[in-house]
């Protein structure tokens, strides 16, 4: 049902069943491709690449001729990454923001900040992990602090509009 509904491009139905099947079998490489474009689709990047790492690692030799596109994607990914910084520290990353900004959404702001700190150490150029620094000060009313990192934050992207607007 999961792949039908790819290829139907009902993206949130093939995610719903996709997942059930995975949860049935989880070596389950053709489920894990066709959730990682699914993801890819609905823009969940994160999870699509988590998927596609899964792909690779549970495919047969057959399988991994299907799924050339998870491969591609990944060396795109690996390529953009920090030097010597892995996939899997990535995807540890992305578990950790996604905790964070839950942390923020719920004003628990020394939660937030020990995740974002370990981001912004890992992935020194992580824009938003920053801003969500600056945020978490703000809120703490450490002016100094959430000065300092939303100033880091519009240095990578003087475009960056939470940043510029809470400075």
């Amino acid at each position: 049902v999961g792949i039908m509904a790819v290829l139907k491009g009902d993206y949130n139905l093939a995610i719903q069943n996709l997942l059930k099947s995975i949860a049935v079998n989880g070596e389950y490489a053709l489920a894990h491709y066709n959730l990682a474009i699914s993801y890819q689709k609905t823009g969940k990047v994160d999870l699509s690449i988590k998927h596609h790492v899964a792909a690779l690692k549970y495919a047969s030799p057959e399988e991994t001729d299907v799924i050339t596109a998870s491969k591609e994607i990944i060396e795109l990914v690996e390529k953009g990454l920090p030097t010597g910084f892995t996939i899997e520290q990535y995807l540890e990353d992305s578990e950790r923001f996604d905790r964070g900004f839950e942390f923020l959404q719920t004003e628990q702001y020394e939660k937030a900040i020990p995740l974002f700190k370990v981001i912004a150490s890992n992935q020194p150029k992580h824009v938003q992990a920053k801003g969500n620094l600056g945020i978490c000060y703000l809120m703490l009313q450490d002016y100094m602090q959430a000065r300092d990192y939303f100033e880091q934050a519009l240095a990578l992207d003087p475009d960056y509009g939470p940043a510029k607007k809470n400075l």
